[in-house]
């Protein structure tokens, strides 16, 4: 939404000046380009040292499929945060009565940056049948080149539409052209309390496929959203 303020001051010689304050908005969107895939490990049982060998063993077969698929192309890079372990308290219901049993948990998770989407298909609908695994989600991305590329393209029309808007109503007040005073990105005016506004990542969608059983991935595309606010000052009649 954009706005407008007009302040009367006096400039030099007497002359008044006229203060626009407006805002600028662009977007636009992109085809996602990454898809990062989050597979969490986990399981639970009575026998700690168990448990710890089950998600262990899972684990390693995962970071090694990872791998893989980083050495064929089909992702460019794989993450970890390694096995973690400890203890819960559940409550079983024994011969009429709650009984409090403690027992053991072990958690891990993998994380693959997919450049190739039906590579990450197939790797999601395999990991997603294994005991033990669950699919937690996908983040969908663009490369770090591209988004600089194309942000700064946003911030440009951002601008322009500042510009845009300040012209239109100098001219509707019969005012003189205005004069950028002051720019601000979204969150940076003094006294402003909304913070910078970031490139914003919609979420993916996935659907069952055809008679094959398998899975599609259709990601949203990107959108890169910049806002400003600018300050203006124009010629009084």
């Amino acid at each position: 939404m954009s706005g407008v303020v007009l302040r009367d001051s006096t400039g030099r010689e007497g002359q008044t000046m006229v203060r626009i304050a407006v805002t600028g908005h662009a977007e636009r969107a992109l085809p996602a380009e990454r898809g990062t895939l989050r597979v969490e490990v986990s399981a639970v049982g009575d026998d700690r040292r168990e448990v710890l060998e089950r998600v262990t063993r899972t684990h390693t077969d995962l970071r090694a499929e990872a791998q893989a698929h980083v050495d064929s192309g089909a992702a460019t890079w794989w993450g970890s945060h390694g096995v973690s372990s400890g203890q819960l308290i559940d409550w079983e219901q024994r011969d009429g009565q709650q009984v409090k049993v403690r027992r053991f948990q072990a958690r891990a998770d993998v994380r693959v940056r997919f450049s190739d989407f039906t590579a990450l298909a197939e790797w999601s609908v395999a990991v997603a049948e294994r005991e033990d695994v669950e699919v937690a989600g996908i983040t969908w991305d663009l490369t770090d080149s591209r988004r600089d590329s194309v942000i700064d393209d946003v911030r440009v029309d951002a601008t322009r539409d500042a510009l845009a808007k300040a012209f239109v109503f100098a001219r509707a007040a019969g005012l003189g052209s205005p004069r950028l005073v002051a720019l601000y990105e979204e969150g940076l005016r003094p006294g402003g309390d909304r913070p910078p506004v970031q490139p914003m990542m919609r979420s993916m969608a996935m659907d069952s496929g055809g008679r094959g059983g398998g899975v599609e991935l259709r990601p949203d595309d990107i959108e890169l959203t910049v806002s400003v606010s600018a300050d203006f000052e124009a010629d009084g009649a």
